[in-house]
């Protein structure tokens, strides 16, 4: 389980860093 948090914690980090750079 911790290791999937991990992973949808990722995928938010790069959707942020996404949309702050559009």
């Amino acid at each position: 389980p911790i290791f999937r948090n991990f992973i949808i914690f990722l995928i938010f980090l790069n959707t942020v860093v996404l949309m702050v750079e559009i």
